[in-house]
């Protein structure tokens, strides 16, 4: 069976590299609706139910009405299937300090099914899912409830009524290989540990695809973000997943959605990557900003950033022999370009050895 998932838009208002469209929206939230529409298109096209690993929305308890209006037409088109797909909520989702109450409560209809608390549910043919939002208490991410949460799950997944069934977990954190492999930082759980227990692990949370394989075949998919949200994000791959549970394969499909990309100075500006993108440019001077402007421009950016950072000059080391002299480590100091100084440096020379000669 082919299942399709996608995970973390961000949806909201955007204030950055955003102006308003004819249509009266403003053109990032109608960029993300694309997007997030782009999926159920393909889910359509290949009869495939959806699993989405949260983060639809960016602002804690505060949804925009023209971002949230686009993605209920989208979502809701799916609510009379014949399969259900599956929604859970991510920690920019949520609106209580416990997750109790969260944006996508309104999205739960019908056979669009929104797992708001740990929960196990056989959703389609032979497979099993085990459902686990973001466990949240006092705001933050909670590992006890977290754990809690996975225990009470595995304990229903292995009911005997679930003997031969596909095991897939959904949950919306960071596993510890991934942190490490892109931040160099510990993260909520250990992907690796998670694949005992199931067949495929897809998760929301770290905007990056990438896949942990254990030696069972097992996989403990991220998904990834659905397309680029900041300059943090230049040259990273965006789209969404199909996952199949007969050939155990992930296939990454990309969205040809707006590209950030960052340019380190006019002779690196690429035109062909330059159109119809954000574009972020560092220079050295004035002028050659506004030459990086008008070449942007004339390839076709939608928005485009020049950041004046002044070349710092490289210094030259200060070379000296083994054992040399106070006197000679002065006079090499004060004729370097290491002494930044108004003074006389022959008056300054003099001082030195004069100050020398009192240490002696």
């Amino acid at each position: 069976m082919k299942i399709v998932a996608y995970s973390d838009p961000h949806q909201h208002d955007y204030k950055n590299h955003s102006w308003t469209t004819g249509s009266g929206l403003n053109s990032r939230v109608e960029d993300v609706a694309k997007t997030v529409s782009e999926v159920y298109e393909y889910a359509d096209l290949i009869g495939a139910p959806v699993i989405f690993g949260g983060d639809m929305f960016q602002i804690k308890g505060s949804i925009p009405v023209a971002g949230f209006n686009e993605i209920y037409k989208i979502v809701s088109k799916r609510f009379k299937l014949t399969q259900p797909d599956i929604m859970i909520p991510g920690n920019h989702d949520m609106a209580s300090a416990d997750g109790s109450r969260h944006a996508l409560e309104v999205f739960h209809d019908g056979t669009n099914l929104v797992i708001d608390q740990p929960s196990v549910l056989s959703p389609w043919p032979n497979i099993v899912v085990a459902a686990l939002p973001f466990p949240m208490k006092n705001g933050k991410f909670n590992i006890r409830k977290f754990v809690e949460g996975y225990n009470t799950c595995l304990s229903e997944v292995k009911d005997p009524k679930y003997d031969g069934f596909f095991r897939i977990l959904v949950s919306h954190c960071f596993t510890n290989e991934l942190m490490a492999k892109y931040l160099g930082i510990a993260g909520d759980i250990s992907g690796k540990d998670l694949l005992e227990d199931y067949n495929f692990v897809l998760l929301g949370h770290h905007h990056i695809h990438d896949v942990i394989d254990n030696e069972c075949g097992h996989k403990c998919v991220s998904i990834g973000a659905p397309l680029q949200h900041t300059f943090n994000d230049v040259a990273e791959k965006r789209g969404f997943i199909v996952i199949n549970t007969e050939t155990m394969s992930v296939e990454h499909k990309p969205l040809q959605s707006r590209k950030f990309w960052a340019f380190s100075g006019e002779s690196e500006i690429s035109p062909e990557k330059a159109k119809g993108g954000f574009i972020r440019c560092r220079v050295s001077s004035k002028a050659e900003g506004d030459r990086a402007r008008k070449k942007l421009e004339d390839a076709g950016a939608v928005s485009v950033v020049i950041e004046l950072i002044p070349k710092t000059p490289v210094k030259k080391r200060l070379d000296l022999t083994t054992g040399a002299k106070d006197e000679e480590i002065i006079k090499k100091f004060i004729d370097s370009e290491y002494c930044e100084t108004e003074l006389h440096k022959p008056t300054l020379l003099t001082l030195a050895n004069k100050y020398l000669e009192k240490s002696a």
